[in-house]
């Protein structure tokens, strides 16, 4: 009965968007499963239903987890402006407590072989919330390192990857996002079936972060190639990267550099070549991108 007020108490808080008291409810049901619903009888036995009540533990355990987050979320503009408060700080700690007595619990119903998929995606969850928990601390390595290892789990998908990395893109380490993305990037193409809408996610992600123009120069040329290997890719992305790369090339021009001018309309122009079996009204971008490279090159000559 008590477990199951505080459960339900805690879902209505949730439901007005009420976190703090949320949190008080789901961190007392996790307290109180394991004084109701002990892992054996008195005589004992295993407790048959302590499997389930262990279940309903880690989901609060969860929550707790997601509802302090989401409160340390609320503060971080100003936090991250006026160094960490003591309450920030408890915050954190209640937070971590939280999800680190979750991966233990889920490391303990996958060897009592309870619904392996959903136990899982429970444990991917934790990570996510963890991860997060770590870019919320900041004391990560400038490089983000922590945070790349953690990207790195083996039981993580492409796009758990894709999530995490937009995570520390805004509030942790950008350098962990992108190496983190280059990885995701390099087992999509791999794989026998690979998602192209993801592929043109993690492009795009990829390009916005990077600060080098070296750099974000070959991320274009890898692109093309890219275009050039897929038999499908969304229209509206490939017509993005062939009007950005252009953009760039004009964005050149205008501040009189030439050269590097004429390196965008060469990649533009290979982009458009491969894009427009994607998107066939870049034909129409084709032309001037055509009359761009002839206009610079006399001048880079």
């Amino acid at each position: 009965y008590f477990t199951s007020v505080a459960w339900n108490t805690g879902l209505e808080a949730v439901k007005k968007g009420e976190k703090t008291p949320a949190a008080v409810c789901f961190s007392t049901c996790a307290f109180l499963i394991p004084f109701f619903f002990p892992d054996t009888t008195d005589e004992g036995h295993p407790n048959k239903s302590s499997l389930i009540h262990k279940v309903r533990k880690a989901s609060a355990l969860l929550l707790v987890g997601a509802c302090i987050l989401d409160l340390c979320k609320e503060q971080y503009p100003a936090i991250t402006r006026n160094g960490l408060p003591k309450n920030y700080q408890n915050l954190l700690h209640q937070a971590r407590g939280a999800l680190t007595k979750l991966l233990k619990l889920v490391d303990a119903l996958i060897a009592e072989e309870y619904e392996e998929e959903f136990v899982s995606r429970m444990r991917v969850s934790a990570l996510v919330l963890m991860h997060e928990l770590l870019c919320l601390e900041g004391n990560d390595s400038p490089d983000g390192m922590r945070q790349l290892q953690l990207m790195q789990t083996p039981c993580l998908s492409v796009k758990d990857i894709v999530l995490m990395a937009s995570i520390s893109a805004k509030l942790g380490s950008p350098k962990a996002s992108s190496r983190a993305l280059d990885i995701a990037l390099d087992t999509m193409l791999e794989a026998s079936s690979p998602d192209e809408d993801t592929i043109a996610a993690i492009v795009r992600n990829r390009i916005e972060l990077e600060d080098s123009e070296k750099v974000e120069e070959q991320l274009f040329k890898n692109a093309a190639t890219n275009l050039a290997l897929l038999s499908s890719y969304p229209a509206d992305e490939a017509a993005w990267l062939v009007t950005t790369s252009f953009n760039r090339g004009v964005a050149h021009y205008r501040m009189g550099r030439i050269e590097k001018a004429a390196e965008a309309f060469v990649i533009a122009q290979e982009l458009v070549c491969h894009g427009k079996k994607f998107d066939p009204t870049l034909v129409r971008l084709e032309s001037r991108i055509r009359e761009a490279r002839a206009a610079v090159e006399p001048a880079q000559a």
